[in-house]
């Protein structure tokens, strides 16, 4: 029988060992079929990640493109020179025409009579030649002018010993008042500081009363939680008893374990015997054994809860315990720095108010400006008085100055005397003996001799500072070097501020009117290694700089910006500079723009 069931037994774990080899077979098919699936799925999804990121990189290429296309219609065009070595003359250049030297006028310098005229039309004169005379003033007329010049002289004289006003009494009384003012603002400000101080005591007194009171009444409401918390069992005497009640329950275990053991004896004998024993005494000694066991227990667990319960009544009491004593301390500490405070309020409250302070402030400051008011109305009232001085003494002087113009006139050789101012031929004579001629009457006409010639050139106002009358001019065109230029005058140019006429003197062999000349003054040319056009610098608040193009290579293409480079003049004539600058040999120059520029802006390249 016994082997029948084992066969039965092994033929059972045979088939349940198929099938769970069947089960695992299934299960790696069905790990291999997901695996292949998940395979397929991951190379779709990178098929399709490739398709879209080409996609991508596709519409992001044309927008990149149109985009650059779009940008190049609004950029600006710039034109590019390059940086070279060169000479730059610093000569101020010129060109004119030759022309003859025109005639000069001999005007009447006063109003006075002719005593003789000693040249007639078409005569030939030289420079200083006499060319006529006006009659000397009376003796009467030179001992007036004298006496009137001396008494001029004399109430000039008086005019400048006069006294100035003397303020010294009222300046020490401005001065006095502006000390009070002073001390009266010091004060004002030290009440202001008392006061600002005051508000800040009485606010910080405020603060902390409120906080004493709110510890206090934190304080009062944890010791009444002391107070509610009453006595606490004894955590020792309670750990007395769980250890009593543990001991019993070791005890009640033993005697259960015994009463179980005597139980199963009993069972076994009777088996043994073939009788049925007696065992329901014993059952229910058992059973009482285990409820005494339970009861045991629960004693057990209940005492553990209180032990618990009276750990954390302890704690939280000692814990409550800590903090009235730490209110109690933070109370007093407080209490002290709020009577502190108290002292130092009353210290301040003492001290002089803002408002007694302004009062005084307003008294000093009245005090002053009255003070002022009557210096400025004492000076005011001098001052009309040293204008009336003041014209008197201008006019005085115009009085002086024309006496002594008078008695020049009557005295100056000059003045009796005309003599010519250069060579010429005599054209006009509009003076005869013993007329009489007012002041810038025209009397006679010179024209220059044949071949006085000249050329009027017309350049910078700022070129023009560095040439003066009488500088000698180089001419580009006298090959033989036999022609010969002087500045004569240098005037400004009626029609346009910014520029000067220059008048040179000219002649040579060779030179006749209408004949065109190169003319320069000054200067010389000299070697640069970096010379630029004058039209390629710039200049703004920060001073003279030129905009260099740097290119950047991209996938797309060559991107151009501008950089702006601060640079030097150190020479210039009229159409190129030599500079110093952050520059090389190298660098491209922008000399014209279709857009106004900035630093860093791009820019694209006009077609050359």
């Amino acid at each position: 029988m016994e082997n029948k069931n084992n066969t039965n037994v092994e033929a059972g774990n045979k088939e349940l060992e198929e099938k769970i080899a069947k089960r695992r077979e299934i299960l790696k098919q069905e790990a291999e079929d997901q695996e292949f699936e998940k395979e397929l799925a991951s190379k779709k999804r990178k098929k399709t990640i490739k398709k879209v990121a080409a996609i991508f990189f596709a519409i992001l290429l044309l927008l990149t493109f149109f985009s650059n296309t779009i940008l190049n219609y609004t950029l600006p065009e710039v034109s590019i020179k390059y940086i070279g070595s060169g000479n730059v003359n610093t000569a101020v250049m010129g060109q004119g025409t030759v022309e003859n030297k025109k005639s000069y006028v001999v005007k009447a310098k006063g109003n006075r009579t002719v005593k003789d005229v000693f040249v007639k039309k078409d005569d030939e004169v030289k420079k200083g030649q006499l060319l006529m005379t006006y009659k000397e003033g009376s003796d009467t007329d030179l001992e007036a002018a004298k006496d009137d010049l001396e008494s001029k002289e004399i109430s000039y004289a008086k005019s400048l010993l006069e006294k100035d006003p003397d303020y010294d009494e009222q300046n020490r009384t401005i001065a006095n008042n502006r000390d009070t003012l002073k001390k009266a603002m010091e004060k004002l400000e030290e009440a202001k500081e008392n006061k600002e101080k005051l508000d800040e005591l009485t606010e910080e007194k405020e603060k902390l009363e409120k906080k004493i009171k709110k510890l206090e009444k934190k304080s009062a409401k944890i010791k009444k939680q002391i107070e509610e918390m009453g006595t606490v069992e004894s955590v020792d005497s309670l750990n007395e008893q769980l250890k009593s009640a543990q001991e019993n329950l070791a005890q009640y275990n033993q005697d259960l374990a015994d009463l179980k053991e005597d139980y199963e004896a009993a069972k076994a004998q009777a088996a043994a015997d073939g009788v049925e024993a007696d065992l329901k005494q014993m059952e229910r000694t058992i059973r009482d054994k285990e409820k005494q066991i339970a009861k045991e227990q629960a004693n057990i667990a209940e005492l553990n809860t209180k032990i618990a319960a009276a750990t954390n009544a302890n704690s939280t009491l000692k814990s409550l315990n800590e903090k009235s004593e730490s209110l109690t301390a933070e109370i007093e500490k407080k209490t002290e720095k709020k009577g502190k405070l108290e002292t130092k309020i009353s210290e301040l409250t003492s001290v002089s108010d803002v408002e007694t302070a302004k009062s005084e402030l307003d008294s000093a400051k009245e005090a002053l400006e009255t003070a002022i008011e009557s210096l400025a109305d004492t000076k005011e009232t001098d001052n009309l008085n040293e204008q009336s001085k003041e014209y008197d003494k201008k006019q005085t002087i115009e009085e002086l100055e024309e006496a002594r113009k008078k008695v020049k006139e009557l005295t100056t050789d000059d003045i009796i005397n005309v003599y010519a101012k250069e060579d010429g031929v005599v054209d006009i004579v509009n003076v005869t003996k013993g007329k009489a001629v007012q002041k810038d009457d025209e009397l006679i006409n010179i024209r220059p001799s044949v071949g006085k010639y000249i050329i009027n050139c017309t350049v910078s106002k700022e070129a023009a500072k560095s040439i003066k009358v009488g500088d000698k001019a180089s001419i580009a065109e006298d090959w033989e070097d036999n022609m010969k230029a002087k500045v004569k005058a240098v005037t400004p140019d009626s029609e346009d501020s910014s520029k000067c006429n220059v008048e040179f003197s000219i002649k040579g062999p060779n030179v006749a009117v209408g004949d065109s000349y190169n003319l320069s003054v000054g200067g010389k040319s000299t070697q640069y290694d970096m010379v630029v056009s004058n039209n390629t610098i710039k200049e703004d608040n920060s001073g003279k700089f030129v905009y260099i193009v740097n290119v950047k290579s991209t996938p797309i293409g060559n991107r151009y910006n501008v950089k702006k480079v601060p640079v030097e003049i150190v020479a210039t004539d009229g159409s190129k500079s030599a500079v110093n600058g952050d520059l090389s040999s190298m660098s491209n120059i922008v000399s014209n723009s279709s857009k106004p520029l900035e630093d860093g802006k791009q820019v694209k390249l006009a077609d050359e």
